[in-house]
């Protein structure tokens, strides 16, 4: 299994996502992973559900200074569909990363939470052969430690689905 990122967005930005409207997404940190990998969208809101997903292609360092602010170009600005003063006040003097968005997909049957494990997941096939070749007594609570069980603030590692 690869490992993929699970990333909480707002409604009003998904929407923007989905028309192609927004293609970067800005984030005050980035995943420890070589582009390209998956990101599946969570959209956050009640009973929210997995809307799609997306190959983040690269991601864009932003970086602050306090005499001019995020340095980021006008173009790419217009793509992540934020004004200069609210992307500013965003980065609260910090660098931001630029997530871009390629190759989306938009679900016509949302995926639900409980379908992702988070990355390190094993079938118990694999588990039982990496760990414990003569008993799986031990699966049921071993696979427990790789259940989603709150969202991301922001994003988190998981399981890529096949």
């Amino acid at each position: 299994m690869n490992k993929s990122v699970l990333i909480s967005i707002r409604p009003k930005w998904c929407e923007l996502i989905a028309n192609g409207k927004k293609t970067v997404e800005v984030r005050k940190t980035a995943p420890k992973l070589e582009t390209p990998f998956k990101c599946y969208i969570y959209e956050t809101r009640v009973g929210g559900n997995i809307i799609g997903d997306f190959v983040c292609d690269s991601i864009d360092v932003y970086e602050y200074t306090y005499t001019d602010g995020v340095d980021i170009d006008d173009d790419t600005l217009l793509e992540t569909m934020l004004d200069r003063k609210k992307i500013n006040i965003y980065a609260k003097g910090q660098p931001l990363y630029g997530w871009h968005i390629s190759a989306l997909k938009i679900y016509d049957n949302p995926k639900k939470l409980g379908e992702f494990k988070k990355a390190g997941y094993m079938t118990e096939e694999q588990w039982l052969y990496a760990l414990y070749p003569n008993t799986h007594c031990h699966y049921a609570a071993w696979v427990k430690k790789f259940e989603i069980t709150s969202l991301p603030q922001s994003w988190c590692y998981v399981e890529e689905l096949l």
